[in-house]
């Protein structure tokens, strides 16, 4: 369910009435599921299904139907910050950024230590510019460029994503395309040979087989709600906060395990660093480690090379005495992030008004921090101290730092008053890993052959990632590997 507040987190100036029809537009129409046959069926309306049967109609699919089983649709798509992760746009060049996609791609291999698919990367990388510019065509143009986890050249771009959502169920109406809410996948429908002929379907009670042409995208998602799930691959999340959608209990997954389907990444499950405490959304994450702050234990040690990937630091900070961590960073910082990033910006808002937010605390010094926070003052004072000597020389010498992210931005001294500290924790906001496929989205056995009939997108995806995670890929994947499903379907129904 998404709740008021998390609509507002995402499109503060848009009243909540006026977002509740486009999304409930895809009402339960159970004559959409009493027919038999249909060209194509997509489970999941969130970007990548969306955008899947989009791209698919526009290139001469009809009769596609797109099924959701939550009563909105948008799934993880509207509960996000909304960064697609690009290179190359028209946006960085106007911001005065120089970057490539051959710099793009030797990050994200740099970044997951070669651990990903580089077919996978490739397709992302050459797809990316033309479901851009579908967006640009239709007014959608990114709202800030930012410096997000793993990056080394800011190319976050950060959308509304309610608005896409928006978008693409106007545009959904336009083809003529199906989609029901209420309606949930619950088994694929196998031929003797194990190809995917269909779905099974259940809606208001009622239980509908529906045969497929074309096969199946699975669009549904992570698993990152499924406990059992989680015990099996990620027992170390077992007790790890988890803000990911409400849908998110693996249908997919576990259809095409059934199917037999191989995984990839799946282990990959990992909470995310720079959460505020007792989070109720994925927006109460700050990422002001990638403007200068540093991060310190319940000893007021540092502990870890705040430029890592926040998978890589949440890792690590669980890890720390009583798993208590705390950003701090001075008024530059914070200045800094707030210019950089909206969301920041958003959380740390009520300072602008001369108010601290309940989930930190602000000082004229150092030593009055500490004691605020009931660190020992004296290890904390010496820390900060230390750094400040690591920035001035360019490299920390105790954790190996030299930038604000990866190879991006100079390290920033914490000297000027106010100071803040945040204590943080760390959440899950969704799986990584999933079911092996390859650039086209056909799902894969463990012998590498394909499944007929059988696709997957967006988060039910494995092999993207590989074992480290770059923000706003994710978001990315979900748009990106939606349209090359949609593009490759149109391909098998001109040659059917």
């Amino acid at each position: 369910m998404v709740t008021r507040r998390q609509l507002c987190s995402v499109v503060p100036s848009v009243a909540i009435g006026l977002l509740s029809a486009p999304l409930k537009a895809g009402e339960n129409r159970i004559a959409e599921l009493e027919k038999p046959l249909r060209s194509y069926i997509i489970a999941g309306a969130g970007v990548s299904g969306l955008i899947a049967a989009i791209t698919a109609a526009e290139h001469g699919v009809k009769d596609i139907l797109v099924i959701e089983k939550e009563p909105l649709i948008g799934g993880a798509s509207i509960l996000c910050e909304g960064v697609w992760t690009l290179a190359g746009t028209p946006f960085q060049k106007e911001t005065g950024l120089a970057d490539s996609s051959e710099k793009f791609l030797e990050n994200l291999i740099e970044d997951a230590k070669g651990t990903n698919d580089p077919k996978l990367l490739k397709a992302y990388i050459d797809h990316c510019l033309d479901q851009y510019e579908w967006f640009a065509r239709k007014g959608i143009h990114p709202k800030e460029i930012i410096t997000n986890t793993g990056m080394n050249v800011p190319r976050g771009h950060t959308f509304d994503p309610l608005q896409i959502i928006i978008c693409l169920r106007k545009r959904l109406n336009e083809l003529g395309i199906a989609l029901v809410t209420g309606a949930k996948a619950k088994k694929l429908l196998l031929k003797a040979d194990g190809a995917v002929a269909g779905l099974l379907v259940e809606s208001k009670g009622k239980t509908f087989k529906i045969s497929s042409k074309l096969g199946v995208l699975l669009a549904t998602g992570g698993f990152s709600r499924n406990t059992e799930l989680i015990a099996k691959y990620a027992p170390k999340m077992i007790n790890a906060v988890r803000l990911s959608c409400a849908g998110a209990y693996g249908d997919g997954l576990i259809m095409a395990l059934e199917a037999g389907a191989d995984v990839r990444d799946i282990h990959n499950i990992r909470a995310a660093y720079g959460f505020i405490l007792n989070p109720s959304s994925v927006f109460d994450i700050s990422q002001t480690i990638y403007a200068g702050a540093i991060s310190v234990n319940s000893q007021g040690l540092r502990y870890v090379n705040e430029s890592l990937p926040y998978k890589d630091i949440g890792e690590i900070a669980l890890e720390q005495p009583s798993q208590r961590t705390f950003m701090v960073f001075d008024s530059l910082i914070l200045k800094a992030q707030m210019e950089d990033r909206a969301a920041d910006a958003r959380l740390y808002a009520p300072l602008l008004k001369g108010e601290t937010p309940i989930f930190m605390s602000a000082a004229a010094s150092l030593e009055e921090l500490a004691r605020t926070a009931r660190l020992p003052v004296a290890n904390f004072v010496s820390t900060v101290s230390r750094y400040n000597t690591y920035v001035d020389k360019g490299f920390d010498e105790e954790f190996g730092r030299r930038h604000l992210t990866l190879t991006y931005g100079t390290m920033r001294k914490i000297q000027k008053a106010p100071f803040y500290l945040v204590p943080t924790t760390c959440a899950s906001m969704g799986t990584n890993g999933g079911v092996r496929v390859n650039e086209k989205t056909q799902v894969l056995k463990a012998d590498l052959s394909a499944i007929p009939g059988l696709y997957a997108a967006g988060e039910m995806m494995g092999g993207f990632h590989g074992n480290s995670f770059m923000g706003g890929t994710s978001y990315g994947k979900a748009i990106v590997f939606g349209r090359i499903n949609g593009l490759y379907i149109a391909e098998e129904n001109s040659r059917a």
